[in-house]
């Protein structure tokens, strides 16, 4: 919850410099949110790598786990395709969003898509791990153990972990981790093939 308030005060930040201070052109020429975007992904790699729970963990995890993050994907790909058709939305711009598991993925589809598709995803992104830390119990009754994490994406290493654990149990920690560091590594690959074609 605290790194989603964060997230949101940095976007409404940005927005408000913009509306009550005009940069330079320059500065808006340069494209900072990409190597922005590069260097937390190095980030996220050395800090993996560093943490010996993580080595652990996959260790620990069967196969049949990597079958979590692409029910994530299906299913996220066909409740918004199918939710693209009902509103009239450009399924593309729908389907980036909808798979924009991180909170990068804003400045990826930024860049790629615009920014109204940019904020889109970053209200998607605060909304889904919201939801999950609401609805835990309610995903927990209908849907079994491996719901929670599957609804949270990413958000499933870091601020819904905890809860997870509570809820689905301790043995489900390893698989929520494995399958929110995979769905990060999937994003920029599975944005930029939305976009693009």
């Amino acid at each position: 919850m605290k790194n989603s308030l964060i997230i949101l005060a940095c976007f409404l930040a940005g927005f408000s410099i913009q509306t009550f201070y005009v940069p330079p052109l320059w500065i808006a020429n340069v494209k900072y949110e990409t190597y922005a975007l590069y260097v937390l992904i190095v980030l996220v790699g050395v800090l993996v790598s560093l943490d010996g729970r993580a080595c652990q963990t996959t260790r620990k995890v069967r196969p049949q786990a990597l079958i979590v993050p692409s029910i994530a994907i299906a299913g996220t790909a066909t409740g918004v395709i199918a939710a693209a058709g009902l509103l009239s939305m450009d399924s593309r711009h729908a389907l980036a969003v909808g798979l924009g598991y991180c909170s990068q993925s804003s400045i990826l589809i930024g860049e790629w898509g615009g920014p109204n598709p940019a904020v889109d995803t970053l209200l998607a992104y605060i909304s889904r791990e919201l939801l999950t830390l609401l609805a835990v119990s309610l995903l927990l009754r209908l849907f079994g153990p491996v719901a929670p994490f599957v609804s949270g994406g990413a958000t499933s290493m870091d601020t819904t972990l905890p809860i997870i654990r509570r809820c689905s149990g301790r043995e489900y920690a390893p698989i929520a981790l494995l399958s929110s560091v995979i769905l990060t590594i999937l994003v920029p690959f599975l944005v930029s093939l939305d976009l693009r074609f």
